[in-house]
């Protein structure tokens, strides 16, 4: 099996993968996944993770909604920047 990346980087790669924008929940069910069982795996960790992301230019905001509920859905995709950062993730 080959090694797992952290979380973090796991989400940035994640969002760098698929070619339309998506919401903290579309990313968290995506992946939750691949690190079921870790305590981390929470959709607030996830969303922490995101706005750290956000706050460093590595992905951007592309729209925001809301759903059916009336809940806010913020939907993000990767930015320039982090596009030009792609390279750093390691292979696996």
């Amino acid at each position: 099996m080959a090694a797992k990346l952290p979380l973090k980087l796991r989400v940035f790669e994640y969002i760098t993968q698929i070619d339309h924008p998506v919401t903290t929940k579309q990313v968290t069910d995506a992946i939750k996944g691949e690190y079921e069982g870790e305590r981390q795996m929470k959709y607030a960790r996830i969303d922490n993770y995101m706005q750290a992301l956000l706050g460093v230019n590595m992905i951007q905001q592309n729209k925001v909604a809301f759903d059916d509920k009336g809940k806010l859905l913020v939907y993000y995709e990767v930015s320039d920047f982090g596009k030009s950062r792609i390279k750093y993730i390691p292979k696996r």
